[in-house]
């Protein structure tokens, strides 16, 4: 296995651990099989270039970093695909209103806690 499948293979491991999917999912997006992503995911194969191109623009992430020749990821700008867990992310949208409509005040602070922290977290 080479230095470079390494670092490539864990950028793609990092980036959909990070948008929270399965190797399926990362993969059907790319039209390669979970069996694809895991030996990607592992070094045992080279992303060719196409691969890398593809994941970028699917992504949104600089081919660079998933090379490992930069540290700027360019997770703000990384979204899902829209034909990624669309039904699941509708759903938690109407569940989140209709638990909003309903918050104690207690609630209320939570949930104004738990913005502040995501919005920390996105700026460090």
């Amino acid at each position: 296995m080479k230095e470079s499948n390494s670092v490539a293979g864990s950028r793609i491991r990092q980036l959909r651990k990070h948008l929270r999917l399965s190797q399926k999912e990362f993969g059907d997006t790319l039209g390669l099989s979970a069996a694809g992503i895991s030996r990607l995911e592992a070094g045992a194969y080279a992303m060719t270039d196409s691969v890398r191109k593809l994941i970028a623009q699917s992504y949104e992430v600089s081919e660079e970093w998933l090379l490992g020749e930069s540290e700027e990821m360019k997770a703000s700008q990384v979204s899902l695909p829209p034909q990624c867990c669309q039904a699941e992310l509708n759903q938690f949208k109407v569940d989140l209103l209709n638990f909003i409509s309903g918050a104690t005040d207690e609630e209320w602070l939570i949930i104004k806690r738990f913005v502040e922290f995501v919005e920390f977290k996105t700026r460090h």
